[in-house]
């Protein structure tokens, strides 16, 4: 029980990386473009 809650929570913590990744990819040039 506690090794698939661990398995759960890292693997959140990567989607959630990965996706603040994505994030800035796409926010980066939007805010360079403006500027």
């Amino acid at each position: 029980m506690l090794s698939i809650q661990a398995i759960k929570g890292l693997t959140g913590q990567i989607l959630t990386s990965i996706f603040n990744i994505s994030s800035l990819k796409t926010i980066a040039p939007v805010i360079a473009y403006q500027v």
